[in-house]
């Protein structure tokens, strides 16, 4: 039959299990600890690329605003040159019509003059 084992033995094998345990555990943490290490890491590299991606982003928002408030800009110096030019040429084109008007008056009133005077001769 086999012999059961003593207190001591007993007491020492339960030592040397968890001794066993506690170094499994240990690897299984330093494992465990590499681990969240490494993705810690990844997350600060990711953390920081998206934080450069954001300002990237950011800069070309400002410049993409720059170049629209200077089209609005450049759209409105075009549109009030156009109206100034079309504002010059009416008037100019208003003077010439009205000194062409005025010479017709004038050279109405002088066919009727004329036609006064013959008719008064007749």
């Amino acid at each position: 039959m086999a012999k059961l084992p003593t207190n001591s033995e007993r007491i020492k094998i339960q030592v040397e299990e968890q001794a066993r345990a506690t170094i499994e555990t240990q690897k299984e943490n330093s494992k465990l600890s590499q681990h969240l290490t490494e993705l810690q890491q990844k997350f600060d590299v990711e953390r920081a690329e998206r934080e450069n991606l954001e300002e990237r982003l950011q800069e070309e928002r400002a410049e993409r605003e720059k170049m629209m408030e200077l089209e609005r800009t450049s759209r409105q110096e075009f549109e009030t040159n156009l109206m100034e030019q079309f504002n010059s040429q009416f008037q100019s084109k208003f003077q010439e019509f009205s000194q062409q008007l005025e010479i017709q008056k004038m050279q109405t009133r002088q066919v009727m003059i004329v036609i006064r005077l013959q008719t008064r001769k007749i």
